[in-house]
């Protein structure tokens, strides 16, 4: 034998994650003041529960509009888009964190659009779109905090 065989097996943390019976997603709301849940899924009883909730305050002329989350260097990260109510009130983006509480990281303003839409969230870059023009595609590295228009 070349010992190989007789190696204990490792297993990887995919093996881990396919063992759970449970599975977890994001909503928000799509009133104003704008609250963002988080949803524990029973695989085998097909139960939910809401585990984590946040409200962002100051929105009261928002709406949710979309919502992506994203795991990256072991953190998970959400994307929200909103819809203004008010002419006054610009649509913003927002970047949630969820450390196990799930808290505000960052915002950006889209000054003159009134909605504005998450289609796709890959590592750090979050790619968006304005509802009025939506041939332009937008993104934000939030890591660096910068807008590409």
């Amino acid at each position: 034998e070349d010992g190989i065989r007789d190696q204990p097996r490792s297993r990887g943390l995919g093996d881990v994650y396919k063992r759970q019976d449970y599975e977890f997603s994001f909503w928000v709301s799509h009133s104003s003041p704008l609250s963002i849940c988080k949803v524990r899924h029973n695989k085998d009883d097909g139960m939910a529960s809401v585990v984590s909730f946040f409200q962002i305050d100051g929105t009261d002329d928002l709406a949710g509009t979309s919502i992506i989350a994203n795991t990256h260097d072991g953190q998970i990260k959400i994307i929200v888009g909103t819809k203004s109510y008010h002419k006054a009130t610009p649509a913003t983006v927002f970047l949630l964190r969820d450390d196990g509480v799930i808290s505000l990281e960052k915002s950006w303003k889209f000054d003159g659009s009134s909605t504005i839409n998450c289609i796709r969230f890959d590592d750090d870059i979050a790619y968006l779109v304005n509802r009025k023009s939506p041939g332009e595609i937008m993104s934000i590295n939030v890591t660096e905090g910068r807008l590409h228009e």
